[in-house]
This record gives C-alpha cells, sequence and structure tokens, in this order.
C-alpha cells in the first residue's frame, strides 16, 4: 500500500508566534517582543495543572533561553534532554500546542547535574520498543542545524530496494510508528523545512510534508500489519539511539584492560592498521584448510569490539562500521554496503561455546605487530546533553 498525498488548504500545522507571526524554526522578525511570546504564546509546554513550575516552555528558535524551572528543559541549542521532553510531551497540529498525558507531574532532577532519561537507559527505542524478527534499527538523517539528543533509533523491516540511492523505505508497526508520529512532532520545529509532522486518525497514518506541511500523505496498514513508509523520509540503517548509558558503558569496555590482553593461543587483532595501538583485540585465529585465517573472540570481547568500531563510527562514519548486540546475537552494519538495495545488517551468531567467528568479508581484521601491542585505551569524553543521547 503506497502513501496517497494531497494539498491541504487553511493552517498550517506549525505554530506561529503571536507577536511577530513567525512559525516556529525561524528567527523572530526584528522588534518582536519576546517576553510577550513567553507570557502569551501558543508556543508554551501545557504543564499539568500539579505542576509547581511558574515558567512555561517556549519552543521557538531565539537568541536566549527558555526553560522550565522545575523540569530542566531548555529548548533550542541548550536543550538539557529532549528524549524527557518527547517521552511525555507531544505537538499536536490541531491546536498548535505541546500537551502532557493527564496528571503528569515529573520532578527527577538531579542537583548540579542535567536530567538524565531513565527511559531512554532501560531501553534503545524511544518508547522501550526493541527489534523483533526481521527487523533493523534506522535513523532519520538529523538537520544541519539541529543538536544530537534529538537522534534516536526506531525498529523496522527493511524493504530490498533503497529510494534515490541511498535511503531505506522502512515498514513500521503501529506501536513503532505511534512513537515516530512522538519524535517527529518533538524534532519538527527545529526545522520545519526538513522534518516532516506525522499523526495517526484512527487506523491511518498521516504524514505531512513541504513548505508549512501542507502537504498530506495518507498510509494504511499494509497485509503484514505494518506501516510502508516508502519514499517518506530519509532513513538509513542504524543502531541503537545513542543514550547517555550507552555511551558510558562503551567508555567502560574500552577502558578494561582485562579486554585487551590476551590468553594463551590468542593474538591481538585490529580492523583499524592505522591505529593498532589502540585497537587491538585478543582473537584465537583459525586457519581452515585452504582459507585465510579467521579471528574468535571471546563473548566479552566481542562486546569491547563492538564499542570500539561504534564509537569509532561516531567519529569517522566513512572508515567504520557500526556494531551492537541484539541479545546474543552481534550485528554489523557496514559504513558503505548499507546503501545499498537488497543490503541487510550481517547478523553472527555465537558458536556452540558463545564465542563469535567473524569469517565473512564484510568485517576483516589483521594482526596487530609485536612492536605496536601495547595497550592503548582510548581517549573519549561523555557527551554534552546537545549531543547523540
Amino acid at each position: 500500500m503506497t502513501a496517497h498525498a494531497t494539498d491541504t488548504e487553511g493552517t498550517p500545522p506549525e505554530p506561529l508566534c503571536p507577536d511577530c507571526e513567525v512559525g516556529i524554526g525561524q528567527y523572530h522578525l526584528e522588534g518582536c517582543d519576546l517576553a510577550r511570546c513567553l507570557a502569551n504564546g501558543r508556543q508554551r509546554l501545557a504543564h499539568d495543572p500539579s505542576c509547581g513550575c511558574p515558567q512555561d516552555v517556549w519552543t521557538g528558535r531565539w537568541p536566549g533561553e527558555a526553560e522550565c524551572e522545575e523540569f530542566g528543559w531548555m529548548i533550542g541549542p541548550g536543550l538539557h534532554d529532549i528524549l524527557r521532553l518527547y517521552a511525555t510531551a507531544v505537538w499536536d497540529p490541531d491546536t498548535l500546542r505541546w500537551t502532557l498525558p493527564p496528571g503528569h507531574h515529573d520532578t527527577t532532577t538531579v542537583e548540579g547535574e542535567p536530567p538524565v532519561s531513565t527511559l531512554a537507559a532501560a531501553s534503545d527505542s524511544p518508547a522501550g520498543t526493541g527489534l523483533a524478527a526481521g527487523e533493523c534499527w534506522i535513523e532519520f538523517v538529523p538537520a544541519a542545524r539541529a543538536a544530537e539528543p534529538h537522534q534516536a533509533s526506531f525498529p523496522a523491516v527493511v524493504e530490498s530496494r533503497r529510494h534515490h540511492g541511498l535511503w531505506v523505505r522502512p515498514r513500521l508497526r503501529r506501536e513503532v510508528a505511534e512513537e515516530v508520529c512522538q519524535w517527529l512532532n518533538v524534532v519538527y520545529p527545529i526545522d520545519p523545512d526538513w522534518y516532516p509532522l506525522a499523526r495517526f486518525e484512527d487506523d491511518l497514518l498521516v504524514v505531512f510534508t513541504g513548505q508549512g506541511a501542507r502537504r498530506r500523505h495518507e498510509i494504511a496498514v499494509g497485509e503484514d500489519g505494518r506501516y510502508p513508509l516508502g519514499d517518506l523520509g530519509r532513513w538509513f540503517l542504524s543502531a541503537p539511539t545513542r543514550t547517555l548509558g550507552r555511551f558510558y558503558r562503551q567508555l567502560e569496555l574500552l577502558r578494561d584492560a582485562e579486554r585487551r590482553r590476551p590468553r594463551s593461543g590468542e593474538t591481538l587483532v585490529t580492523c583499524d592498521p592505522s591505529r593498532t595501538s589502540a585497537s587491538g583485540f585478543p582473537a584465537r585465529l583459525d586457519a581452515p584448510p585452504g582459507q585465510a585465517r579467521v579471528p574468535v573472540f571471546r563473548p566479552e570481547i566481542a562486546e569491547a569490539v563492538a564499542a570500539w568500531c561504534t564509537t569509532s563510527h561516531g567519529k569517522d562514519p566513512d572508515r567504520h562500521p557500526l556494531a551492537y548486540f541484539d541479545g546474543g546475537t552481534l550485528v554489523h552494519v557496514h559504513q558503505h554496503q548499507r546503501a545499498f538495495d537488497g543490503y541487510l545488517p550481517w547478523r553472527i551468531e555465537p558458536d556452540l561455546d558463545g564465542n563469535y567467528r567473524i569469517d565473512g568479508d564484510q568485517w576483516t581484521f589483521r594482526t596487530v605487530p609485536a612492536k605496536s601491542e601495547g595497550t592503548v585505551c582510548p581517549s573519549a569524553a561523555a557527551p554534552e546533553h546537545r549531543h547523540r543521547s
């Protein structure tokens, strides 16, 4: 089932400043009374009546910052924790307001530290939905001016054919499609020219695109029970959402000296020959007759290798793959092949001993020269809350 697009008239589903009538995501006109916007604007977050915060949150872009004193949310370049926002609030294009569910009252902040989303730390998707059979993690290409905490990954079945030579065509379960709607409604004000809006109307998924989000695309559920997005959106194969909890876990793995020390019969190998001293990990090398040697990693080493690849991918996505675990399965996403028609991430199952044998040509390893076998842990800084969380 393909999406049907129509042009809609009337008020576009985006908020306007009541003083200068500039839409969210744009700079206000010269002379705009920002105080009036904060006091009277339709851009304010509709807090629950029980909320003790004296100040609503304005979601526009302006040279200053608007902060909810109780929640600790800062909108714009200084946004603290977008995951907490879209986990509880949703943009309603009919009323042009952010809304919170009835009875919501959140006071979980840490003195002196930015708030961390326990929801995001406990799951790889915003609403706790993990991968089902046949699904991969996908991610929307961020707007150029969007900060990384707005990024999130979603589970989807991916059709074989790409669109525009690069982007995947996802098919979403209903609960995942609802997550995507919430997320798009949060990031839309950041760059209305880049992100669409989306919502459900009964069983119909409706996506608004184009200038002023006036173009309406109606997506009915397919025979497989999923909503096919087709060419709507720039989605690519990715990995689980980069939360602070995941970042610190990866850092812990990479700093663990025991995961760098070879046991008897093991050799240090690397998938990054340019940085052998920092990227070497111990593996048993199997040499089948007439074939190249194959590295076999213990599970705790495979976990560290995956952390290394994913961390390096964040710094140089053209040189390094993504790697993560889906339960006990090691998943490898090739940095270039993921754009090819028919490509799916390589799923590596453990052998009978629980070890991981890397015997494909998508992920190559070389032995580390003896002179480079020093253990050098990579330096890393915790991501600011304006980076991917």
